[in-house]
Order: C-alpha cells, then structure tokens, then sequence
C-alpha cells in the first residue's frame, strides 16, 4: 500500500514541479508542460526575492516542505532504511529544483534548503520515536515482581 502512495506522491510532485505555471493549477486550470533546452539558472542563488516575502509566497514555502516531510514519511515506509530514504529523498529534493528551469520555472537554492528541512525533519522525527519506543518497550520486558497477599 505505502508502495503505491509513494509513486502517486512522487507523481504529484514531478507534475507540481515541471508544470508551465503553478498558479494556473491553484485556479484549477489544466495542467501544461514546456520545455526549454536552454534553461537560466540565473536566480538560483538570488537572495532579493526574500526581501519582502508576501504571505502567498511563505505559503507557497510552507507547501515545499509539508511535501517533503510526507516524501520522507513515504520513502522510509517502502525502504525501511533511513539512511537511503535520507538519500533518495535528498537528492530527489535537488533534483525537483535543477529541472524546474528546464520546464521555464524558476529552480531556487530556498526552495532546495526548506525541501531538504522537510526531508531532515521527518527523518529526524522517526529516528527520535523510533529510539523512545525501542527504550520503552525494553523497561516493558523488564520482569515484574507479584505481590501476594498470603
């Protein structure tokens, strides 16, 4: 089952990431792609956009690293190993933001860092819970003394 959520998650996210206009698709409209063999990666590193954010943009930001928490959710359900669903979803992450100028979309360094945040932070969320459960369920297997009333 979390084979099958994870290909539609990462269906979403390549239509999400390579659509002509993101916005269009907010208005519901139909989802287009064009591609460019000439891609600019002029804005990658630009820091001005941040000066002012507008709240649809820190939204927008909060979106990229609610997709990546769920990714990594996803990723360590099928792989069952955090250090290669760290990876996959780490790179999978760079990847999102290095073909987005290929698809006239602006790939931004930003955006890679929050996608990464996501990622790290649901890693590191199930590798805390993971050890707090295994200490747990150790003190429960400690034997136990009855008292009897005799």
């Amino acid at each position: 089952m979390y084979i099958l959520l994870l290909v539609m998650w990462i269906y979403l996210l390549i239509i999400l990431t390579c659509t002509k206009n993101f916005t269009s698709i907010m208005r519901g409209e139909p989802v287009q792609f064009q591609v460019t063999t000439e891609p600019t990666f002029g804005q990658f590193f630009d820091i001005a956009i941040y000066a002012n954010p507008s709240l649809p943009f820190i939204l927008q930001k909060a979106g990229h690293f609610i997709c990546f928490f769920i990714l990594a959710l996803l990723l360590i359900q099928v792989c069952k190993n955090i250090q290669l669903s760290l990876v996959i979803g780490l790179l999978f992450a760079a990847g999102t933001e290095l073909a987005q100028p290929f698809f006239y979309r602006e790939g931004l360094f930003i955006d890679l860092m929050i996608n990464s945040l996501g990622i790290l932070s649901y890693t590191l969320l199930y590798y805390i819970c993971d050890k707090w459960i295994a200490a747990v369920s150790i003190t429960d297997e400690t034997p136990k003394t009855r008292s009897r009333i005799v």
